[in-house]
């Protein structure tokens, strides 16, 4: 996993348990938070700390009825997870006294009924019933006066124009998921959900939008992710009006291109149309004035999945773009962004590109620039200019044959990038980096694995921020005396450097006491001097593999190995 990828969901879990976490009465349970201390896992655990427990999570229990739930004053949430045996009824029953229950969920559990007691969970806001056997819900859902949010895929017998009709009493209903269902027809009734803002239909099989949805005039956000068989020019005629639609999801489609009817969608603030085959953009894109994030990206590293050559002259309007993801278009130089000069994350990696063009330092806002296996033989010295990077990926191609282009050396600039906190330059063939390196002191995470390193600058333990270092597979003979200095640094990767000097290695590494992680693989290093470093190092996971832990014989089968 890359460095970036680990602080972008560092920040992530924390955004969520931030908002499951905050006990203010607009904030919304969505899910269980699995790593929580206030997450119980056994009923009786939780009736034992009632006061510490906020979120009750039941996977595969073998429980037929609950005891008495009323100690539990503070739950929040309950999950029932693959419990084929409980009686979702009695259930219901003891969870009805709790005063704050506001997440409930049955889900993986063959549920053919839900109980109509589901009324009395009175401050109920989030309904999770996803991948059951349900056919209808019952009458008394509309009774359920503060709920926003339910979640129903997976339920492929759902019979839709009842369970329509009794959602369009509901009038509180916010969220609706549906995904996965393997509807082939929506019904008009979708209509009179006036007060949806979310609505997923993913992984469907219908071909047309019904016109009546254009009723949801407060609709924000639908997803029709993996509906192959939608016509989605007929999708955007209707979806144009609703003023309110801000976020439209049609990736992994099969869609080959966006019909001129998108530019009709004037209030799309988010477009995710990754993972399709498309050839080409509409020239109506550039009406899209209020469009902030565009991902039309493809995880298809073999560049023949999506093939965008050419951008219409008028996506250089989108002047409100935040992030543009283009990741795997086969692209011979970048369409004008010049304009753009909100533009904070730029993801052209996996693009086939020569060159980054000279008007991305103009860019003076970008905060992410992914740039990754493409085919970079120089980086321009006005890469130091991009001021604001938190985030700089350079990976090259990891081909042995040296023809194919790669970086031999940075410039002297890359120095400037004061903000960069996550640089990746994996798989390129630098030999020595700039002595300006060094100033990159709010550096994070420095990959530099399979590269032709001989030596670090001796300056080296200036990234004292360092938390993640990976120099695997180079050429180094010694660290130098500074390394020791790195006192933050936490993961630290040296295996695959077969002529560094162990001694000198074991002392610039042991006194970093707050190494959780140590790889120093393939490394001739004698068991007496290993067993010394572990000494060193107590707390430290080491790595230490040799080729004797290598299994592999080709001359026999796997069960032969075995």
């Amino acid at each position: 996993m890359r460095a970036s990828e680990i602080i972008s969901i560092t920040v992530l879990i924390f955004t969520l348990n931030f908002s499951l976490f905050t006990f203010s009465s607009s904030a919304q349970v969505l899910d269980i938070p699995r790593n929580s201390d206030s997450t119980f896992y056994r009923v009786e655990f939780a009736l034992n700390n009632p006061q510490k427990c906020y979120y009750l999570f039941l996977e595969y229990d073998s429980l037929e009825t609950l005891p008495d739930m009323s100690a539990l004053s503070n739950l929040r949430g309950i999950a029932f997870r693959h419990c084929t045996r409980m009686n979702f009824n009695q259930a219901i029953s003891k969870l009805s006294v709790l005063p704050n229950l506001e997440y409930f969920e049955i889900s993986i559990s063959a549920l053919p009924k839900l109980p109509g007691s589901i009324s009395t969970l009175s401050h109920l806001q989030t309904l999770n019933l996803k991948a059951n056997s349900l056919q209808i819900l019952p009458e008394e859902i509309s009774d359920c006066a503060s709920l926003k949010n339910i979640i129903l895929p997976y339920n492929s017998s759902l019979r839709l124009e009842e369970l329509f009709s009794r959602l369009g009493k509901l009038k509180t209903l916010e969220h609706l998921d549906l995904s996965g269902n393997q509807f082939r027809i929506l019904p008009d009734a979708i209509g009179d959900l006036s007060n949806l803002k979310k609505l997923d239909l993913g992984s469907n099989y219908f071909v047309q939008l019904p016109t009546s949805i254009s009723s949801c005039t407060s609709l924000e956000e639908i997803d029709l992710s993996n509906c192959l068989a939608l016509d989605f020019k007929q999708a955007c005629t209707v979806l144009s009006k609703i003023s309110t639609l801000k976020k439209i999801n049609i990736s992994s489609s099969n869609i080959k291109e966006l019909p001129e009817s998108l530019g009709t969608i004037i209030s799309l603030e988010n477009i995710d149309a990754s993972g399709n085959s498309l050839i080409s953009l509409p020239n109506s894109i550039g009406k899209l004035t209020n469009l902030k994030i565009l991902n039309i990206g493809s995880e298809n590293r073999s560049l023949t999945g999506t093939t965008i050559e050419k951008f219409p002259s008028s996506f250089a309007n989108c002047i409100s773009m935040q992030t543009l993801i283009l990741r795997g278009n086969f692209l011979t130089t970048l369409p004008d962004l010049s304009k753009m000069k909100n533009l904070e994350e730029l993801d052209v990696s996996w693009c086939g590109m020569g060159e980054l063009p000279s008007y991305i330092k103009s860019l003076t806002g970008l905060t992410y620039l992914r740039a990754a296996h493409n085919y970079f033989q120089v980086l321009p010295e006005w890469i130091g200019e991009l001021q604001y990077l938190k985030v700089l990926e350079l990976d090259g191609n990891f081909f042995p044959n040296r023809t194919v282009p790669h970086l031999l050396k940075l410039p002297e600039s890359i120095g400037n990038l004061k903000n960069l906190e996550v640089l990746t330059l994996d798989d390129q063939i630098i030999k020595v980096l700039p002595e300006s390196i060094i100033q990159l002191t709010s550096l994070k995470a420095l990959h530099l694995r399979n590269n032709a390193l001989i030596v670090l600058p001796e300056d080296f333990g200036n990234f004292s921020q360092l938390e993640i270092l990976d120099l695997k597979a180079n050429d180094l003979k010694t660290l130098p005396e500074s390394f020791n200095s790195l006192k933050n640094l936490q993961q630290l990767n040296l295996s695959f450097n077969p002529n560094i000097d162990v001694i000198q290695m074991m002392g610039a590494v042991q006194h970093l006491t707050q190494l959780k992680r140590l790889d120093i693989s393939f490394i001739p290093i004698s068991k007496t001097y290993l067993s010394e470093f572990k000494k060193a190092l107590p707390t430290t996971t080491i790595f230490s593999k040799t080729n004797a832990d290598l299994n592999f014989q080709p001359d026999k089968t796997v069960d032969e190995q075995k």
